[in-house]
């Protein structure tokens, strides 16, 4: 792709709604690409090559780091918040571009394209009712799902630890869980508006879940850049700390919303 190669990663910071259209672009290009020429493993390829279109424009989004330690030598949240937000478009642009393209699909090419995230929004469905089904006590509830999301959290940080651009892959997925329910749920209702509305009511708990999961993301990409520095600036390990700890207490957070619509409806 060309993103990477027009524009450095203070032209994107200046213009959020360029690392939008690249997630979308990526991910309405690979999509269809991995149906076309990887049919038995779409659903995991189309990820992938998602994955491997971005990670040049990450890295100089990680890159920008250093930039920021020095313009803001003393403020936490001007550093992080500027890169979290560009990793926040980026993911939009991707949710958007994997919807697109799973719509512009048929209903077999779709269930192909999306088999294995489909398969994980039915297991996600399957808890819930197994939970629901039985009269458990609230904080169980918020314990089990809590633990849930905290493994798949782990896998992110652990992920983008090693690899340093991993959390582009944890994004990736993730934005590809939420573009088929989306889709999926734009077919049901065979409406545009009408799935849209009842995507939206899960976003009470999922917007703390995937936030958590950006911020994991990000934390681990960055400790994988701290390790690497020579000299290693105390700043960005306290950045790190602060925001891998604010994505656990999102996770929890989010872990309660949900026990509690669970439980009213």
């Amino acid at each position: 792709m060309v993103f990477e190669y027009f524009l450095g990663a203070k032209d994107v910071e200046g213009f959020p709604l360029l690392m939008f259209s690249a997630g979308l672009i990526y991910a309405v290009v690979s999509v269809p690409l991995a149906l076309l020429f990887f049919p038995e493993g779409a659903a995991m390829m189309g990820v992938s090559l998602t994955t491997i279109a971005a990670i040049p424009l990450i890295m100089r989004i990680i890159d920008f780091e250093a930039d920021l330690l020095e313009l803001y030598p003393k403020s936490v949240a001007s550093r992080e918040t500027k890169i979290v937000v560009l990793f926040l478009w980026f993911f939009m642009g991707e949710v958007a571009g994997f919807t697109m393209a799973y719509l512009l699909m048929s209903p077999t090419q779709f269930k192909t394209a999306a088999a294995l995230q489909l398969q994980d929004l039915s297991q996600v469905n399957a808890i819930r009712t197994e939970i629901t089904g039985h009269a458990i006590d609230p904080t169980t509830v918020v314990s089990i799902i809590f633990s849930n999301n905290i493994r798949v959290y782990i896998i992110g940080l652990i992920l983008s630890f090693i690899y340093g651009t991993g959390s582009v892959f944890i994004l990736s997925w993730n934005a590809s869980v939420v573009g088929a329910l989306l889709a999926q749920q734009i077919r049901q209702t065979d409406s545009i508006m009408a799935g849209i509305l009842r995507f939206l009511a899960i976003l009470p708990h999922g917007v703390l879940e995937y936030g958590a999961y950006i911020l994991g993301g990000v934390g681990g990409a960055l400790l994988s850049l701290y390790i690497m520095q020579r000299d290693r600036d105390k700043r960005l390990l306290m950045d790190i700390i602060i925001l891998l700890v604010s994505g656990i207490i999102l996770l929890y957070i989010g872990a309660v919303v949900e026990a509690t619509l669970m439980a009213s409806g």
